[in-house]
């Protein structure tokens, strides 16, 4: 695996999807279709860039999404505005590598049209076809990404491998990013071979710089839950947004624990012992309905 290796080494902040040409018999409406189906996904509008809505108030993305918010910032999701009050980047993340590139943004208020993602926490996300989507520039396999950014589009891939950006290991069975490459049917552009097929999925498509912090679902167990988060786009055998290219994206269940922790945090010392005395209050009622019954 050394050139896959080579490659991420020399990843790019992921920013748009990238699509079969038109030899294959789809068009830039059968990705935009698929990406419709995909409403959690909001576009933060200053940087072109994604996150996914995971409670009415919070939203996920990636770390180097989230160091270029700010309070006041703007995220737009089911035809409303929202403003950004606060982001918490996850602590491992040190802004030079792929490692730990995840981070949460909080709202000033609730989203209430549109039904939040549910976040896998499993680990079964090997032999899934993930949906990718995003907001950014498109383009083929072919040319590469070409066209502007601010349009949501969703593509299909094989998850391929887990990666391991701290040893820079691929593995079938860890690894804290999920990749996949960009397939035309043809061995050359099968990047991740032997762990991938050369055939393309029906809407197969790859990342390029416009979709970062976008989302990867995938239908588990009967269930459409968000994997992973878009992190990451490198060159395969060819150049990094056409065919053979890499996209990568950071493990959902991976930092699920961390999520939870942050989102709903454990209450305060003085909270518990308010709850705890109203518990006792609570006891005591149900005591005395007891001996006056």
């Amino acid at each position: 695996m050394g050139l896959v290796a080579a490659a991420l080494l020399a990843a790019l902040p992921a920013r748009a999807i990238v699509e079969l040409d038109s030899s294959f018999g789809v068009t830039d409406g059968n990705y935009t279709a698929l990406g419709a189906d995909y409403p959690a996904v909001g576009e933060f509008t200053g940087l072109a860039d994604s996150g996914v809505l995971i409670e009415g108030d919070w939203v996920l993305t990636a770390a180097h999404v989230a160091g270029g918010l700010s309070a006041g910032s703007i995220y737009q999701i089911g035809g409303n505005n929202y403003t950004v009050a606060s982001t918490i980047i996850n602590p491992a993340y040190n802004g030079t590598d792929l490692n730990s590139d995840i981070a949460l943004v909080r709202l000033t208020s609730n989203v209430t049209n549109v039904t939040p993602a549910t976040l896998y926490t499993g680990s079964s996300e090997l032999g899934t076809v993930g949906t990718w989507v995003g907001f950014g520039a498109s383009g083929t396999g072919l040319t590469g990404a070409t066209t502007p950014r601010g349009t949501l589009r969703g593509e299909t891939n094989d998850t391929d491998v887990f990666y391991d950006p701290v040893s820079g290991d691929f593995s079938l069975l860890s690894g804290t990013d999920i990749v996949a490459d960009f397939d035309d049917g043809t061995v050359g552009n099968n990047t991740l071979f032997p762990y991938s097929s050369p055939t393309p999925t029906a809407e197969e498509g790859g990342l390029a710089p416009g979709d970062s912090g976008g989302g990867v679902f995938a239908t588990i167990a009967g269930s459409t839950v968000l994997i992973g988060v878009n992190d990451f786009v490198a060159a395969g055998n060819g150049t990094n947004t056409q065919y053979g290219a890499l996209s990568g994206a950071t493990r959902v269940s991976s930092y699920a624990s961390w999520i939870n922790s942050e989102v709903t945090p454990v209450p305060e010392p003085g909270s518990m012992a308010a709850v705890a005395g109203l518990m006792a209050l609570m006891m005591g009622m149900t005591w005395r309905r007891g001996r006056t019954g």
